[in-house]
């Protein structure tokens, strides 16, 4: 996951809590990158490379976003 730390991600609070207060960890072989003025994006790789992008953006609750999660096969 590759996101902004500051505005970009204060307009998504339950993001914002998925990512800063822990619950992405709990998730196996996640990976949480912060580059400034990024837009919240989840790139899955299989064979070392790009499977799929998926933008975080329109996912508006943490419950979405652990569906999302279990959906791709992303474990905790």
């Amino acid at each position: 996951i590759e996101s902004c730390m500051g505005w970009k991600l204060s307009k998504l609070p339950a993001l914002k809590e998925f990512l800063l207060e822990g619950e992405v960890e709990a998730y196996q072989h996640v990976q949480v990158k912060y580059t400034t003025g990024r837009t919240p994006t989840m790139t899955i790789y299989h064979n070392e490379r790009i499977h799929e992008t998926i933008q975080l953006e329109f996912y508006h609750s943490k419950a979405a976003l652990h569906s999302l999660f279990k959906r791709k096969g992303v474990l905790p």
